[in-house]
């Protein structure tokens, strides 16, 4: 395997841990209380994540990991990381009054998620709790999360990735400009994940955690993005695909979680905010 590229939060040049887990897809190792993703370069960038063309991995739970100078080292690995390409997302521009392409957004997705059958049942009650709680009784938003993080299946349960989109909305409109009303939903609702992350699996949990502080994977942003900001608005409907097609159910969640975070501001199809 060759890395490709590194995210922003990948330490180094010298760092030691262990290896997480092992998966067809990914490798995580376990440093310095992140879960570094090591996987094939088809995936699009996460802040954690080091991509490598000939995903082949031949590592075991528990082999060691060090990197010494920038040459990451696990199972039968070595990775140079030394020249290349961090990763790192644009800063935001100024948000936008209007939000143009949500109803499309949400279309796009529906479909999606019945073609590939991923409802989840009791996911939009609990979603409808957390807007609810967000939007007037900030008091329950614990409550709500609480119910949502580490619900549904798979690695990352559905209300985990629903979370990060919500947040990744807050975040990037209250860092775009977007005034006080964001940033305070984005601390309320970031306090409740950090909080309530340690139950769910340890994959989504380090994923809540990234996005308690503001760090999101690529696709994730560039929907964001082209939505809150207006910065490639043209792009709504590719980015919207790309979003839904992360993993076997993340992407559908985290979308959903993205037009969660929309209704929190006020934004309704298609129209200013509230």
């Amino acid at each position: 395997m060759v890395a490709v590229s590194a995210g922003y939060l990948v330490p180094g040049p010298d760092f030691a841990g262990t290896v997480h887990s092992v998966f067809a897809t990914a490798c995580n190792l376990a440093v310095d209380g992140l879960l570094l993703t090591v996987h094939d370069a088809v995936a699009p960038h996460t802040p954690t994540s080091v991509r490598v063309t000939g995903w082949r991995p031949a590592a075991r739970v528990g082999d060691p990991v060090r990197c010494r100078s920038g040459l990451l080292s696990f199972g039968a690995h070595v990775l140079d990381l030394r020249d290349v390409p961090v990763w790192t997302p644009p800063p935001p521009t100024r948000a936008s009054s209007t939000v143009t392409g949500w109803r499309q957004v949400a279309e796009l997705r529906e479909r999606y998620v019945e073609a590939e059958g991923l409802t989840v049942p009791g996911l939009d009650g609990r979603a409808e709790s957390l807007l609810e709680a967000l939007t007037g009784r900030p008091h329950d938003v614990p409550g709500a999360v609480a119910r949502l993080v580490g619900f549904g299946p798979g690695l990352t349960p559905s209300g985990d990735d629903l979370l990060v989109g919500t947040l990744a909305v807050l975040s990037r409109t209250a860092r775009s400009a977007g005034g006080p009303a964001p940033a305070r939903a984005f601390r309320t609702l970031a306090d409740g994940v950090r909080r309530h992350a340690h139950r769910t699996t340890d994959v989504a949990a380090h994923y809540l955690r990234l996005a308690a502080e503001g760090h999101y994977s690529e696709p994730i942003l560039d929907l964001v993005d082209a939505l809150v900001t207006g910065a490639d608005r043209t792009a709504v409907p590719a980015r919207t695909q790309a979003a839904l097609r992360v993993g076997a159910s993340s992407g559908a969640d985290g979308v959903a979680g993205v037009l969660l975070g929309l209704r929190v501001l006020g934004f309704s199809p298609d129209r200013k905010a509230a």
